[in-house]
């Protein structure tokens, strides 16, 4: 059976719609800042860094204060930097004449303020010390998800741009499973989606692209090697395409050649459970609430035993990013997030099934960003 395209062809220009609302951002930023209470929040993630001020290089660190924005970087970087940044203070650090934590210490006591939030996820203990050591007057807070609750939730831009990710790996999908054989290997499967992937326009992958044959499958992250394609085996294929710092992330599992009738029956399963959770997704309800209607499916099939952990998570800058939806995810969903839903069934020595879309939650309910189809059988 031949895959059927789904996606138009990609028109490889730079999108024409408005460069992202920086400003609004930074606005935001400060504001629930405030609302915990600091005064100031330095900023370590690189893509926190990015999204309040679409920095793209490396070796860069932020000060957000009440009425400001700092990037400190070095002279590496700091072209790119006065480029990138139209909505903050660059700051070149010469770094044989001055520490980062001096540079810090500088600025926030030029702010004048006192209590600091700090992404305790990105910043080292030894870091932390001197911080507090240059500007003792401050007190540093730990906290993490200010500028992460803000990127939860897509603006129109950010949503293009995972959606033009999306079509990019539709589209090298396609062109793959024309060129499936048996013989072939996990690994060399992979160099080849990697290549059409960047020829129909990405700017890099989303993540090392995960591809897993026969028994290799039932390992969700499989990392691909030289096992080769046989007659009969399951084709797990998960990947995804990067454009403009934003991820698409999916998941489609095949048969080579006729399938069994357990593996019709995985198949249908997931597939089942990933329809549900879907049709179940929309703003207002939670993690939990998407994850119930998923295992109600898989809890009723033979397979209950076997089935994977977690349905799905946000993506955007990261490949893993707020919301990470579960039997433990109370978070409720809010029109603009992009999550995927990937229920999966997975048995040790046997193989794994799992189907991965990714869905942008409205009011009225979801809509799927990637569009592969999902056929059992591949000819080899």
């Amino acid at each position: 059976m031949k895959m059927r395209s789904s996606a138009a062809v990609l028109n490889r220009t730079v999108l024409t719609m408005p460069i992202p609302n920086y400003q609004s951002r930074i606005a935001n930023a400060q504001a629930l800042m405030r609302s915990h209470g600091m005064e100031a929040l330095l900023v370590f993630s690189a893509e926190n860094l990015r999204y309040l001020t679409g920095y793209t290089g490396e070796a860069a660190y932020g000060v957000l204060a009440s009425h400001t924005l700092h990037l400190i970087t070095d002279y590496r970087f700091v072209e790119q930097a006065n480029a990138d940044c139209l909505h903050c203070t660059v700051i070149c650090r010469d770094r044989e004449k001055t520490t980062l934590a001096e540079v810090i210490g500088e600025v926030l006591g030029n702010a004048a303020v006192s209590r600091v939030a700090v992404e305790s996820e990105h910043l080292s203990l030894d870091l932390f010390t001197k911080i507090q050591h240059h500007f003792q007057p401050i007190t540093l807070v730990p906290i993490n998800g200010i500028v992460e609750g803000l990127r939860a939730c897509k603006d129109e831009w950010e949503v293009a741009q995972i959606r033009r990710a999306a079509q990019i790996a539709d589209q090298a999908l396609e062109a793959l499973v024309a060129q499936i054989r048996l013989g072939v290997s996990e690994r060399d499967l992979a160099m080849e989606l990697a290549y059409l992937m960047r020829a129909k326009g990405a700017d890099d992958l989303a993540f090392p692209i995960i591809i897993g044959f026969g028994e290799n499958s039932a390992k969700p992250h499989c990392v691909p090697g030289y096992r080769a394609l046989k007659e009969g085996d399951f084709v797990l294929i998960d990947f995804g395409a990067m454009i403009n710092g934003y991820r698409s992330d999916m998941t489609r599992t095949f048969v080579a050649g006729e399938p069994t009738e357990q593996q019709l029956s995985m198949m249908g399963t997931v597939l089942r459970a990933q329809e549900a959770a879907i049709a179940s997704t929309r703003a207002g309800v939670s993690g939990q609430q998407i994850d119930r209607e998923a295992r109600r499916i898989i809890d009723r099939s033979p397979f209950a035993h076997y089935a994977g952990k977690g349905l799905g998570h946000g993506v955007g800058l990261k490949l893993h990013e707020h919301p990470f939806l579960g039997q433990r995810c109370e978070d409720t969903l809010h029109t603009g997030f992009v999550v995927t839903i990937e229920p999966g069934i997975y048995i040790p020595g046997v193989g794994g099934v799992r189907y991965e879309d990714d869905v942008l939650v409205g009011e009225a309910g979801a809509s799927c960003l990637t569009h592969a189809p999902k056929f059992f059988q591949i000819s080899v």
